[in-house]
């Protein structure tokens, strides 16, 4: 890697990543937990929905973590990797905008989509990122 510098943005989406990526293991978490609940039940929510999404978010967290750590290493490979990761997040996240399209999951759908979009932005149409991965390669 030599002298070339990680530009900011890169690190900044690293460190998204991170945050993204304990977000949806908490999100696993909350959906397990409510698996039987009452709250759960009275709000249309089948115990089966809760699982796949605990399951889903749990494949995501993983994979999020492990994109977050390539990238941050500087590897060459990073940017595909990562844009195959937001990728299938952005995919997970329009399947629960479809089920759950009301309320906070619409919301949330949404704010991390946006999120999604920059990343896919800032390692393929920044000027700095290309140059930092064509250096690093």
């Amino acid at each position: 890697m030599g002298n070339v510098k990680r530009p900011g943005v890169i690190t900044f989406i690293g460190v998204l990543l991170y945050i993204k990526a304990g977000l949806a293991a908490i999100g696993s978490i909350a959906a397990w937990v409510a698996v039987g609940s009452d709250a759960a039940t009275q709000a249309g929510i089948t115990d089966s929905a809760l699982k796949q999404a605990g399951i889903a978010e749990a494949i995501a967290a993983v994979l999020l973590i492990f994109a977050a750590f390539y990238l941050m290493s500087g590897s060459n490979g990073a940017r595909l990797v990562v844009a195959v990761v937001v990728g299938i997040r952005l995919m997970l996240l329009v399947w629960v905008m479809l089920i759950h399209h009301t309320g906070a999951y619409l919301y949330t759908g949404l704010i991390s989509a946006g999120f999604a979009l920059f990343i896919l932005w800032a390692l393929y149409g920044d000027d700095r990122s290309e140059a930092y991965f064509e250096a690093t390669g």
